[in-house]
């Protein structure tokens, strides 16, 4: 909206730029979240790293129990493939995993 002078209302002007803002934030959202389900399938090859564009602490933390759950079955597989007992401690150090597990180790 423009005064009589022709230039535009200066609170439109704000109102414009801070939904112009909150676009792009949602876009940045949108592409996490996606980011986020193509890290819990595995389909991330050249994962994203802080400061980046689809980069969030929540797919950090699934990038990282992705990487947990994959070096689980890649154990499994091999003690099955030996056919010995299983006994399995859950790896440490991934801090979303260690805060899903709250110190506790599991076996089978």
């Amino acid at each position: 909206m423009t005064c009589s002078c022709g230039r535009e209302d200066p609170e439109v002007a704000t109102l414009r730029n801070d939904l112009e803002s909150t676009l792009r934030e949602v876009e940045q959202l949108r592409v996490q979240l996606a980011d986020c389900s193509v890290a819990a399938q595995g389909g991330i090859r050249d994962p994203a790293v802080e400061g980046q564009f689809g980069w969030s602490r929540a797919y950090q933390d699934v990038l990282e129990l992705r990487q947990a759950y994959e070096d689980l079955l890649t154990k499994y597989r091999e003690l099955r493939d030996q056919k010995k007992p299983m006994s399995l401690r859950l790896p440490r150090g991934a801090p979303a995993l260690d805060r899903l597990l709250d110190g506790n180790d599991f076996e089978d």
